[in-house]
């Protein structure tokens, strides 16, 4: 069985898990030495320490006690499950919640005996059942920290035109669009009626709608790592991350901007997911720009701005954001 060791945050020496009975508790930190896939939503991380969340801890130490194998077939497993929009931790949350939700809608109805403006009828009841045990928000992950800090840097910049390509519509362009219009490129078809919002169903690996060193802004949030892996109905093309990136240098002007963020860590394609890239790969691949800026949200899930890609060589999953200029 690999080994796994649990680190309290507020100790500097490492302690095994099976010395703590051989269960993590929350406000631990969980390491494994293996080396597994990551897992969107509940990543493990086979370098760097982990931060997780008391719900990640639910479903940590089932995983603990398996044997390498087993534990890649874990992951596939869970993979194949989230592909299919099953997610056993969820149900098994709302499950533990039913009894909570039985007592609070009693409650309700006897308050609602007293008078109410709002009907309450069995068709009506809408069950949320896990809700209760969540955070706030998401005041981090890749999205949180890549959008704010190109959003960031476009405004500072406040560039005549900005281009787009495959990035969150309901997230970075949304951002944007408070201080200046989009154009939005993507090979799937949007519907929009959202003012300053302009949108070209276009395949980026070529780019046709634009001229040599035309644009000034571009942006692609994670996104490159998509390409040519047919998930979301592009063909497939094993250079699809290189034929986009070729295309984002070839419309770049002079003085331009180009923002682009990627998985980094150790280089491999989970197909038909994603790539992760190593940190230097889109510096070797855009050879005719320059890297103006980098920074990155590493596997625990701090944002590190302004570090070297090289810093990020032992990353399992990470994100890194690009700043290039011509």
């Amino acid at each position: 069985m690999r080994r796994w060791e649990a680190h309290r945050h507020i100790a500097a020496s490492a302690k095994p898990a099976w010395e703590v009975d051989r269960k993590p508790h929350v406000g631990m930190i969980i390491v494994w030495d293996g080396s597994p896939c990551e897992q969107e939503g509940n990543r493990l991380s086979s370098r760097p320490k982990l931060r997780l969340t008391p719900t990640q801890l639910q479903g940590t130490h089932a995983v603990a006690r398996l044997g390498p194998t087993m534990s890649r077939f874990h992951h596939l497993l869970s993979r194949v499950r989230s592909g299919f929009g099953l997610d056993a931790m969820t149900a098994a949350r709302s499950i533990f919640g039913l009894p909570r939700f039985l007592r609070s809608l009693a409650e309700y109805q006897a308050a609602y005996a007293s008078g109410d403006v709002f009907p309450l009828g069995l068709s009506e009841l809408f069950p949320v059942l896990a809700d209760f045990r969540a955070d706030a928000g998401q005041a981090g992950g890749h999205y949180f920290f890549q959008d704010l800090w190109a959003a960031r840097k476009i405004y500072e910049r406040r560039p005549h035109r900005h281009v787009d390509v495959g990035s969150r519509i309901d997230g970075f362009v949304s951002h944007l669009l408070v201080f200046m219009p989009v154009t939005v490129l993507d090979i799937r078809p949007l519907s929009s009626g959202v003012r300053g919002l302009e949108f070209v169903r276009e395949d980026a690996t070529a780019l046709r709608a634009f001229e040599n060193e035309s644009l000034d802004s571009i942006s692609s949030l994670h996104a490159v790592e998509h390409f040519g892996l047919g998930r979301y109905g592009d063909r497939i093309d094993v250079r699809g991350w290189q034929k986009v990136l070729a295309s984002f240098q070839r419309v770049l002007k002079g003085g331009g901007r180009l923002y682009v963020s990627v998985p980094i860590g150790r280089e491999r394609v989970c197909f038909n997911a994603h790539r992760v890239f190593a940190p230097t790969r889109l510096i070797e691949a855009l050879g005719e720009l320059r890297l103006v800026s980098f920074a990155a949200v590493e596997d625990s899930g701090a944002f590190l701005d302004n570090v070297s890609p090289d810093d990020m060589a032992k990353q399992e999953f990470a994100c890194g954001l690009y700043e290039f200029t011509r």
